[in-house]
This record gives structure tokens, sequence and C-alpha cells, in this order.
């Protein structure tokens, strides 16, 4: 018997994530959020010193802020904790780094996602659920 592929975008409920039998794809068409408000990235990662490793989503500290946070390969837990080493970035601006933060915007606080890109394709692996969010069809076209 074949796995539910459960297809995952901006309205989706989440809680599917936590369905052990299912695989979790992301909609790769989407593009652009009308007010996703504003998050914060690494100087690093803006500046393309290293490649983004995690995503993660906190309580928003402002009105205008997502809640989302990218870091890199290259951030020590040390940079990161310097304040000056960190900047605001509209969220869609952020996604930049990889089109694939567009499908899990509306993902809940609390969401931990760590970046993987190699052979097997591009993919977010939940580490609160230990499940792998990828493209519904991966292609080098995605990259």
């Amino acid at each position: 018997m074949d796995k539910e592929v459960i297809v995952v975008g901006l309205e989706e409920d989440y809680q599917k994530l936590l369905e052990n039998d299912a695989v979790i794809q992301l909609d790769n068409s989407i593009r652009h959020i009308e007010n996703a408000g504003v998050s914060i990235i690494t100087k690093n990662l803006h500046q393309g010193i290293g490649k983004l490793k995690w995503l993660i989503r906190e309580e928003s500290l402002a009105p205008t802020d997502s809640g989302w946070r990218a870091f890199g390969t290259q951030d020590s837990e040390e940079y990161i904790q310097d304040s000056s080493n960190l900047m605001l970035v509209d969220f869609n601006n952020m996604a930049n780094l990889d089109t694939m933060i567009f499908a899990v915007y509306h993902m809940p606080v609390g969401t931990k996602l760590e970046y993987h890109h190699g052979e097997e394709g591009k993919y977010f692996l939940d580490i609160n659920t230990n499940k792998r969010l990828a493209w519904q069809s991966y292609s080098k076209e995605n990259e």
C-alpha cells in the first residue's frame, strides 16, 4: 500500500505533519506573500557567506515581525549571539535564499527546520516531528 501524500502550502493544517505514514511535500508554486512582515537573518547569509542551514519560527517581537529567523552554515553560536551580526529583511527577500521557504510561511511558532541540499534533492527536516518536507516534484529548475 502506498503512503498518503500530503501537499502543504500556505493555509494547510500543519497537524497533518504529525501523521506517521504520510509523505510531506511542499507546494512549489508560491513565489510571493503579501504583507508577510520582516524576518531576522544573519549578515553572513545576506552576504552569501555560507548557505542556509536553519529556519526557525519564534514569537513575533513586533506587529510587522513574521517570527522567522534564518541561520547559515557559517554562523556559530557566538556569531548569532552578537546582535550586530543580525539584520531585518522582508520575508519575501529572505525567501530568495530558497523559494521553498515560501511554502513553510504559515508553520506555527516553535517550528525548527534544518535545510538539506544534496544528491537526494533539497528539503527541510522538521526537527519537532522528524518529518522531511520536500518539493512536490524535485527538479534542477527548483534550485
